[in-house]
């Protein structure tokens, strides 16, 4: 695009044109992946029956969900998925040295970008309650008004939560606010007169609408945060690929002067051995990555919430299955630790050794998450049983 052909436009336009362009980009990326065999075997063949699934939830819902699951379950699904996404702007790097200094244009693209982006969360919400209004309707015996009540507070919930995601750029205030905004969203739905939380959520969905429109829309104060959304939004569907990627994988290297934990530890371990020195590496070089701990607490904490409001014959279950998805995660972490580069650099001998270790290295990570998990699911246990 030419710098003629933008002096030209309005920023309506502008939004238009990058609106197609990233459109364009992005089925090229998923056309990248669902090649002919995929549409013709997999794509087609989901479309056409998902029809018929959704009219046989109407007729018989027992069959995709049970009565003994309590609501709670539903909702926390719910709230989940809710934060997926973010308040577009469509910026570019190159609008820092052109766009800033023309006002009424960045603001038309800011503005159209917003619309965009309200747009987009209304009917990704409205998708998602056709799809499990047969839950409502059947299993929980939702009236109307109870669906467009919990809808416009799920609308609220996700409208203040990507606000703040917005806002806060460090990792660690997100680790604070994000859990914090859901559990008073939570317990507020859960608990609060549905008229009051559709007004509630009403006046809170037009504080940050008039939030958005004095503070991001009408200046340039977080452009570099906006910059940094429209970068990673840029290519979700392609971290999406690599995610799933066997084949490829790009672990982030970051440069640090001292590490985050163990900034001045010495020896875990008094005896000094192959063994230990290796395992001791092992749990410090896991405990030290930010992707691993993040991994670690996500399924902790999604296994506790789920031990907390299921029966309490789920409960049990929900911990077996979790003891082995633990194990089964920690054994892929420990084999993709022993093949990492700096044991090319440094061998750590042969594979007895690594045999001998993987046993030690499962106690330290795994035991300690089984107890507290178990833990709780049995003290939750003889709550329900002395009832």
């Amino acid at each position: 695009m030419s710098l003629q052909s933008v002096i030209m436009m309005t920023g309506r336009q502008l939004f238009r044109r990058r609106f197609v362009e990233e459109w364009k980009f992005q089925w090229k990326v998923l056309r990248s992946v669902f090649d002919w065999t995929v549409i013709l075997y997999v794509v087609i063949p989901a479309l056409v029956v998902a029809p018929f699934v959704y009219m046989e939830m109407w007729q018989d819902i027992h069959l995709y969900w049970s009565e003994e699951i309590p609501f709670a379950i539903l909702l926390g699904l719910i709230l989940i998925l809710s934060v997926i996404g973010n308040f577009r702007t469509f910026l570019l790097e190159a609008d820092l040295l052109f766009l800033v200094q023309r006002k009424k244009f960045l603001y038309q693209l800011k503005l159209s970008g917003f619309l965009y982006s309200v747009l987009g969360v209304i009917l990704s919400t409205a998708v998602l309650f056709i799809v499990i209004l047969p839950i409502f309707v059947f299993i929980y015996d939702f009236f109307v008004m109870d669906i467009l009540c919990l809808f416009v507070a799920v609308n609220a919930f996700r409208f203040l939560l990507l606000t703040i995601k917005k806002i806060i750029s460090r990792s660690l205030r997100k680790w604070i606010a994000f859990p914090a905004v859901f559990v008073v969203a939570f317990m507020l739905i859960l608990n609060a007169d549905s008229m009051m939380l559709a007004i509630g959520s009403l006046l809170i969905i037009g504080f940050v609408c008039y939030f958005h429109l004095t503070q991001f829309v009408t200046t340039n104060r977080y452009f570099l945060q906006e910059l940094a959304i429209e970068q990673s939004e840029r290519v979700r569907y392609i971290k999406l690929i690599l995610n799933f990627s066997q084949e490829v994988e790009m672990p982030p290297v970051k440069q640090r002067k001292r590490p985050m934990l163990f900034r001045n530890s010495g020896r875990v371990f008094k005896v000094r051995s192959k063994e230990n020195s290796l395992l001791e590496f092992l749990l410090k070089a896991f405990l030290r990555n930010k992707g691993y701990i993040k991994s670690y607490t996500q399924i902790i904490g999604l296994s506790l919430f789920g031990i907390i409001v299921l029966p309490v014959w789920l409960k049990w279950i929900l911990f077996l299955c979790f003891t082995l998805f633990v194990n089964t995660w920690i054994k892929s972490i420990y084999r993709q630790m022993m093949v990492s580069p700096f044991f090319t650099v440094v061998p750590y001998g042969d594979e007895a050794l690594s045999d001998a270790v993987w046993p030690r290295f499962r106690k330290w990570i795994a035991i300690p998450s089984a107890v507290f998990v178990g833990g709780l699911s049995f003290l939750l246990s003889l709550l329900e049983f002395f009832k």
